[in-house]
């Protein structure tokens, strides 16, 4: 089961630049009789807009943004190496149930074109998932995404940080929630508190990160309750981990054993720290409905890329690590199986044998060509193997998504299938200057530089043909 390996360098905020320039427009009032204003704020920056506004807000006027016109963006049809025939569109299943994550890049450098289908296929993109409210674009980007919203009438998944500084904790939370306020309640599915807590450095606040994450959750619920006059009240909550927040109770590392992490066993391991999730999970499935409470798990199998024993091939290894047909055998969907049956075994102890099935939902999966910077081999050496040859190509990444788009979310017999799941991510990123080569959309940058061209690119990193 593939578990405790993410991209959790990227849910660090990235700093946007000291200084950016205001929308053009801004509207005084609303409805038929709003007012358009028009300033021009190229010398004056986004301070005098900040007076302006504050102003009206004295005066009983409710100031707001004019969304941008749609950009009916795709990168869906490349054409073949060599041909002038066009590429076969990918099969999708469940797609209504898929999500596309959306990366820094396209957050921070053009969020006014996010894929309005999946790359490759015909189908529209009905969720996507947004990590944090910040963009360097500042407003902007949050009017493109409610056009987005707007006009393909889906929805996203918000996120709001969770670290060891709730300073900042507390603020992007507010942001977060003007955000939410800004985008309406038919548009927002659901409000992600923290991403991949249980990866961040544990040495900076290992004893209290449980009790921040426990507190910041209870804030954002209760503000939840009253923002918008209670029109969010009843939103979906959730916060997103690794599967590294289960164990196997018998060793065996079968999906049947797995539980939700007890402070029984360290983590990190051969750390002294044990991070009681049960107990913490217990506590706070209690604050909101259960019909608001969703368990999510980001799953990556493209991080442990050599076999878990020497007696098995590096072909098998990577023919399970790219498939999602056979839950029995597809380390993706086995894995999202394992957190299902330790849901079953959590929910078993909150209420007994007669409880429905928990909310869960994955939050993120896919395949990085070329090879991520963060990809380690620490655990082949722990294993004993070594990471497989040609583990990173483009046509891994083909095959990744082209068996993601056409998995019907099956989990086994007998279980209850996620109801949504993300994939990770439209363009390439870079974080701290490391790159992500996650993306579906453009050629993989070399530099930094190349990022705005990427940007423009509606050509998807590989065609179909790869996968044949």
């Amino acid at each position: 089961i593939a578990h405790g390996v993410s991209r959790s360098s990227r849910a660090t905020p990235l700093t946007a630049p000291s200084e950016s320039q205001a929308p053009s427009t801004v509207r005084v009032g609303h409805g038929r009789c709003g007012k358009t204003m028009r300033f021009v704020m190229a010398s004056v920056g986004r301070h005098t807009l900040a007076i302006i506004a504050a102003a009206g807000l004295a005066a009983g006027v409710v100031w707001y943004f004019s969304d941008p016109a749609f950009i009916n963006f795709s990168c869906t049809n490349p054409e073949m190496a060599g041909t002038d025939k066009a590429a076969a569109m990918l099969h999708v299943s469940k797609g209504s149930q898929k999500g596309l994550c959306v990366d820094e890049t396209t957050w921070n450098m053009c969020p006014g074109r996010i894929p309005a289908v999946w790359p490759l296929t015909r189908e529209p993109v009905k969720a996507l998932r947004l990590f944090k409210p910040e963009s360097w674009q500042d407003q902007a980007a949050w009017q493109h995404l409610r056009a987005f919203l707007r006009t393909t009438d889906s929805q996203v998944l918000v996120g709001t940080p969770v670290s060891c500084d709730d300073t900042y904790d507390v603020k992007t939370w507010q942001q977060t929630a003007k955000l939410l306020a800004f985008l309406g309640r038919d548009r927002v599915m659901g409000l992600s508190v923290g991403n991949e807590i249980e990866l961040n450095p544990t040495k900076e606040c290992p004893d209290r990160l449980l009790h921040h994450f426990e507190e910041h959750w209870r804030r954002c619920a209760l503000d939840l309750s009253v923002l918008g006059g209670g029109e969010f009240a009843n939103l979906p909550m959730t916060s997103v981990m690794t599967t590294s927040i289960l164990y196997s109770e018998d060793k065996s590392w079968s999906p049947q054993s797995m539980r939700i992490m007890d402070g029984s066993v360290p983590w990190p391991p051969e750390t002294p720290w044990k991070l009681d999730f049960q107990s913490v999970f217990r506590r706070l499935v209690q604050t909101i409905s259960a019909e608001r409470f969703i368990f999510t798990f980001n799953i990556y199998p493209y991080f442990l890329p050599c076999p878990p024993a020497v007696s098995i091939s590096c072909d098998q290894w990577m023919r399970d690590s790219l498939c999602f047909d056979d839950p029995a055998r597809c380390i993706t969907p086995k894995t999202a199986a394992g957190a299902r049956y330790a849901l079953q075994s959590f929910a078993q102890q909150l209420a007994g044998d007669a409880v429905s099935p928990l909310r869960m939902w994955i939050g993120e999966v896919g395949w990085s060509s070329p090879k991520a910077n963060s990809l380690s081999d620490g655990q082949c050496r722990d294993w004993g193997t070594k990471e497989c040859s040609g583990w990173s190509n483009l046509e891994n990444l083909a095959h990744y998504y082209k068996d993601f788009m056409n998995w019907d979310l099956n989990l086994g017999t007998g279980l209850e299938p996620p109801e949504y799941a993300f994939y990770f991510t439209i363009r390439d990123s870079f974080n701290f200057h490391h790159p992500e080569h996650f993306g579906l959309c453009g050629s993989a940058p070399e530099d930094e530089g190349e990022l705005k061209s990427a940007c423009e690119n509606r050509t998807a990193k590989f065609t179909p043909s790869l996968v044949e």
